[in-house]
């Protein structure tokens, strides 16, 4: 079966960045995507310009009943996602000792907890019909300890440990599974994560939140486990396995004090 199909896709985060560009590719590859976030006007926006084919759905996927809005949503409308991406995140900066409780929480709830439950509904479905994609959007962050960055990448870690294991779960019932784990994106990810940034989302290494996506479909389509855009961000991750893991955090606190983004 072609992958296109089914012709339904549900994306979250799809309201900025990389999930937008994503939502924005599966609608013209002829897809109906249930574009998922918390911007109504971005997504109406969204809707406009892909003629419709972007199906907006406001939902706060950090909040407890973000994962219960996109299921009854879908039952109540016999959906079947063909495929689904995991896109929405957020970090924040700074030590993790200072940060309020409930952020944190959030941000495990969101990057954590609302991807696991959308991968265990939607893959069971996958599976029953033996087809579908399922992509969950990590990070470099991912496979290295960041200081002052501590919750977020130890919560890209654990999508990339999800994604690995689904992967090799879901395989048998040709069910693709692949995890995107793009390095700089010249998006306002860090901006939002803490007002001082000062750092490279313009830099000669960060990408178009249009090549991430591209990278992404392209390498979920093609059944790959994991796709890390950009040569540089490839060698970084190589260099991560090479060098061992107490200098890789201490020399990332010392790069993170140099970028103002320890206060």
């Amino acid at each position: 079966m072609d992958h296109q199909d089914g012709k339904t896709a549900l994306v979250t985060g799809a309201s900025s960045g990389i999930g937008r560009e994503i939502a924005g590719s599966l609608a013209r590859k002829g897809y109906t995507v249930i574009s998922c976030a918390r911007s109504r006007e971005s997504l109406e926006q969204l809707a406009s310009e892909s003629r419709g084919h972007c199906l907006p759905l406001v939902v706060d996927l950090s909040s407890q009943e973000g994962f219960e809005t996109i299921r009854a949503y879908c039952d109540e409308r016999n959906l079947f996602v063909e495929v689904l991406v995991n896109c929405a995140g957020f970090g924040a900066v700074g030590h993790h000792v200072r940060h309020p409780p409930q952020t944190l929480a959030q941000m495990c709830r969101l990057n954590m907890v609302t991807t696991s439950e959308l991968c265990a509904h939607f893959g069971r479905h996958m599976r029953e019909r033996e087809h579908g994609f399922i992509l969950n959007v990590s990070s470099v962050a991912g496979f290295m300890p960041i200081p002052y960055f501590a919750n977020y990448s130890a919560s890209k870690a654990f999508i990339r440990s999800l994604s690995d294991s689904l992967h090799e779960e879901l395989r048998p019932y040709n069910v693709k599974v692949c995890c995107l784990s793009p390095g700089p994106v010249r998006t306002r990810f860090h901006q939002r994560s803490n007002p001082n940034y000062n750092g490279d989302e313009n830099s000669l290494f960060s990408l178009s939140p249009e090549e991430v996506a591209e990278a992404g479909l392209t390498g979920l389509f093609k059944g790959r486990r994991v796709v890390i855009p950009g040569v540089a961000n490839r060698l970084c991750v190589w260099l991560e396995h090479l060098i061992p893991r107490d200098l890789v955090s201490r020399f990332l606190a010392f790069k993170s004090a140099g970028r103002n983004l320890t206060d």
